[in-house]
Parts: structure tokens; sequence; C-alpha cells
């Protein structure tokens, strides 16, 4: 059974007619699980931003870290990509 759901609204509905709710921003779920997201879904530009910072940060961090243990520096406490790359430098110096 095919529910269409945004907000607090809740239609059952079967899959001949699932592209009209999924195109008036509905998702579509199959026994409660999620089966397809509205492609009129959006998020806050600020949270989307939020995001993609986290996950470039603890990418950078996770290369500097690995970097850092290739050619064995210390990056004694840091835990910041910045201060990473500090001791990175002033190593290579």
């Amino acid at each position: 059974m095919l529910q269409a759901r945004k907000d607090n609204k809740v239609y059952t509905i079967d899959e001949y007619n699932q592209d009209y709710y999924l195109n008036d921003g509905y998702d579509i779920y199959e026994d409660d699980v999620l089966k397809i997201h509205s492609p009129k879904k959006t998020i806050k530009y600020s949270e989307h931003e939020k995001v993609i910072k986290e996950l470039m940060g603890e990418s950078v961090v996770d290369l500097l870290k690995g970097y850092a243990k290739l050619k064995s520096i210390d990056l004694g406490e840091s835990t910041t990509a910045e201060g990473m790359v500090k001791k990175i430098v002033a190593y290579e110096q």
C-alpha cells in the first residue's frame, strides 16, 4: 500500500497517481518506508551550507591527518584543519 505524505497530510494512493502527488510536493511511502522523495522538496540554503562545511571539514581534517602520518609529522593536539596546516607548514620549512 502506498501513501503520499506532506506536512501533516497523508493519503492512501495507488502507483498510477503517485506522479501527481510527487509533483505536488508529497513524498511516497510504502509500508511506512520512504520510497521516493518529492522532486519539489527543498531545504534552506543555510542548512545545506552547514552540512557541506561539516563534510568538507571532516574530509580535509582526515586528509591532513593522513598526510601528517605519512610524513611522520607530530600534529600535537590540533583538531582543526587550520591548526594542522600550521603544524605541517612549520615542519616543512
